[in-house]
Order: C-alpha cells, then sequence, then structure tokens
C-alpha cells in the first residue's frame, strides 16, 4: 500500500524514479489488521473474554475469515 502511494505521489511531483514491481499484499494486511473483526482485533477480545479458549479464538477465526483466500484452516 505505501509503495503505491509513495509512486503516485512521485508521479503527481514529477520526481525522477525508477518503478519497483513489487507483491500488492493488501489483501493480506487486511485480513490481519483492517476493521472491524480482524485477526488482531478477534484475538484481542478472546483474550479478554474470561473463558476465552484456543478453541473459541479458532473457531472465530474460521467463522469470519474461512471463505478470505489468505486464510487457511489447519488440517
Amino acid at each position: 500500500h505505501i509503495f503505491k502511494l509513495e509512486q503516485a505521489e512521485y508521479n503527481l511531483e514529477g520526481i525522477n524514479w525508477q518503478h519497483i514491481e513489487f507483491l500488492d499484499n493488501q489483501e493480506a494486511l487486511d485480513l490481519i489488521a483492517a476493521k472491524p473483526m480482524n485477526m488482531l482485533a478477534l484475538i484481542d477480545e478472546e483474550s479478554k473474554f474470561p473463558k476465552g479458549t484456543d478453541e473459541s479464538m479458532l473457531n472465530k477465526l474460521h467463522q469470519y475469515h474461512g471463505s478470505h483466500p489468505n486464510y487457511l484452516k489447519p488440517k
């Protein structure tokens, strides 16, 4: 994301630069940190729940992100 923004800004400002190819991992970043129910939020929520367990956290991750292309359920 930051690379896209910087490259766009360089173009707007007419800065002479060399284009950098990179793999866009925005989907993976969104899975981890985009609101509202990202992985970090679910882990944080479950850690505050008095009877939260690894299994209940994993179930929530599967429920919210099971169909996401960057989320792989363990076998």
